[in-house]
């Protein structure tokens, strides 16, 4: 919470921009509601749980700053690199050094090597561009993600909090691309898989592996791609979203009648 912030307006020069940070009202360590200007090198969208709505995300515009590379994803990058990079962002950030020392023991225990403003659960999956995104608590409903169009105008993919589960990587470490993601969340939400989520979890918390047979994408695998094709088009078309829903469960009842 005490790296989220709202879009104000573009900074003095390129690269640059005035944001607002934002109060978490539970959050136990909070930082004074101001306007800071920061690089826009280490700031991303943000995804959160309640948002989430099937295959659509309704976006809330929250940015995180994320100081990581993917040549070492487990640690934040060292201040001296830092001070080179986003000057802006390090010194934000040894502005409120006793508030994000004041973290609970338990975002200690899994927060990663390194400076003080490390972030916890961090990994080779935070720097990938397409994700299936579902909740995990509360509502049954998944959608795709890949980038969003920062208001300065660049593209940059999403980062994820707050009951906002996501699913890039394969069991094998490999990650999976657009057709694939389509597949796995037209699954995620067909009628059929809601009923058996409600039926099988307590709605308050979700598994974050849900129990469900999605077999390993192949993109020649006619089945497969027609799942995929359809979850598209109903991601694309709201209108006709029922009627394709059904096909979709149609072709999903085949594959799992072929196990």
């Amino acid at each position: 919470e005490l790296l989220l912030f709202k879009y104000e307006k573009a900074g003095p020069k390129k690269g640059t921009v005035w944001v607002k940070n934002i109060q978490v009202q539970k959050s136990k360590t909070k930082i004074p509601s101001q306007t800071v200007l920061l690089e826009t090198k280490y700031l991303f969208p943000l995804v959160k749980g309640p948002f989430i709505k099937k295959f659509e995300y309704d976006d809330p515009q929250i940015l995180v700053a994320f100081p990581y590379d993917e040549v070492n994803p487990h640690a934040p990058i060292v201040r001296s690199k830092l001070k080179q990079s986003s000057p802006l962002l390090l010194d934000y950030y040894v502005k409120y050094k006793n508030q994000f020392e004041q973290q609970t023991e338990y975002s200690d225990s899994i927060r990663g090597d390194g400076e003080f403003y490390g972030l916890a659960r961090t990994g080779p999956y935070s720097f990938k561009s397409c994700y299936v995104a579902f909740r995990d608590n509360t509502k049954w409903c998944a959608t795709v993600l890949t980038t969003s169009h920062m208001p300065w105008g660049e593209e940059k993919r999403f980062l994820f909090q707050n009951h906002a589960v996501s699913m890039c990587e394969r069991s094998d470490g490999s990650y999976i691309d657009e057709d694939e993601a389509f597949f796995v969340a037209g699954i995620f939400n067909l009628a059929i898989v809601e009923r058996f989520i409600f039926a099988s979890s307590d709605a308050r918390s979700f598994k974050i592996r849900p129990p469900i047979y999605v077999p390993r994408f192949k993109p020649s695998d006619p089945s497969h791609k027609k799942i995929s094709r359809l979850a598209r088009l109903a991601a694309k078309d709201e209108s006709k979203r029922d009627s394709i829903m059904k096909q979709l469960e149609v072709e999903y009842i085949k594959l799992c009648d072929a196990r």
